[in-house]
């Protein structure tokens, strides 16, 4: 058993964001008000609600190790990442266990902290795709501790933190290396390139175009880089309507939501690509992309249909 060491914490709040479940299992004694829908154990949570997550600081969480969030900065600006950055790419972080709370409109949410070093801070600041990054992480390790799929919708409220947070006690490996989804294992000796791109592959939207086809059926192409079979059987694919998600683990998910107004689309875009000058031209066309796709029909989910080619390394949906 790995040793571990017991830190108290009185995190600061950073900022908050909002997004909704896509689906999973939590605690039971962590969402009483659902009853109806849990076993002695857990509880099924339901499509649609509501989750806050508090970014928050505090300087007793492990630091990043030397150089690491220079690192994510290089990849995250597109250059190249030298050998000895390779075991740094990742942040350590503290997520609470999630607990029962309401919104504004009095109905049931859930509240996740999620508790970075203080020293990072200034770059979530001072960089916003930085912070798109950080806000990714924090979704990803929410999903990998909790059990639950969270929406890539995401909306800032205007609050530092939903409720107050309070002081805590956690456990954490004696070697200050928390896993994390960006970290490499002890004794990995994946190269470089291979961890760069796999961290790129998280980091960035998948790549997707619409057409009709001769029988006049909305046709979608979303690119899947390394797709195979375990990918398939663990994907979650949800068509409605007016919007579609496609949920693959260890990549970033694909959520193209209809009933939002030009305005919240561009937001949304904006934030999934961030504001760098080397994402302007995709940022600018996945606008356009999705702005022209709202223009048509709605989905016909009845007749709809998935293609997963493997060999090409697609996902094609008939819509």
């Amino acid at each position: 058993m790995p040793r571990t060491a017991q830190i108290e914490l009185t995190p600061k709040p950073g900022f908050c964001i909002k997004t909704s479940t896509l689906g999973g299992v939590i605690p039971s004694d962590a969402f009483p008000s659902h009853a109806e829908q849990r076993s002695p154990t857990t509880t099924s949570i339901p499509e649609g609600l509501k989750v806050f997550v508090n970014i928050a600081w505090d300087p007793k969480v492990p630091p990043s190790p030397k150089g690491s969030e220079e690192a994510i900065i290089r990849a995250l600006e597109g250059e190249e990442v030298d050998a000895e950055d390779a075991s740094g790419f990742y942040i350590p972080a503290i997520v609470s266990s999630a607990r029962e709370d309401k919104d504004k409109s009095g109905n049931p949410s859930l509240v996740f902290d999620c508790i970075y070093n203080t020293t990072i801070k200034a770059r979530t600041l001072q960089n916003p795709e930085f912070k798109s990054f950080l806000i990714e992480l924090s979704i990803q390790r929410i999903e990998n501790q909790a059990g639950l799929i969270l929406s890539r919708d995401i909306r800032t409220p205007n609050i530092a933190s939903k409720g107050k947070l309070k002081p805590r006690t956690a456990d954490v490996a004696a070697s200050l290396l928390l896993e994390t989804p960006l970290a490499s294992s002890p004794g990995d000796n994946s190269s470089s390139d291979l961890l760069s791109s796999t961290m790129k592959m998280q980091l960035t939207p998948l790549d997707w175009t619409w057409t009709r086809d001769d029988e006049g059926r909305i046709r979608i192409e979303i690119e899947v880089p390394d797709l195979s079979q375990p990918h398939v059987e663990a994907a979650t694919l949800d068509i409605e309507p007016r919007n579609f998600s496609l949920v693959i683990p260890s990549h970033r998910s694909l959520l193209v939501n209809l009933e939002q107004s030009d305005a919240e689309i561009q937001s949304q875009v904006n934030m999934d690509f961030g504001s760098g000058q080397a994402n302007e031209k995709r940022r600018e066309e996945e606008i356009m992309r999705i702005l022209r796709l709202k223009r048509e029909r709605n989905f016909d989910v009845e007749v709809a249909e998935a293609e997963w080619k493997i060999g090409s390394r697609v996902v094609v949906l008939f819509i």
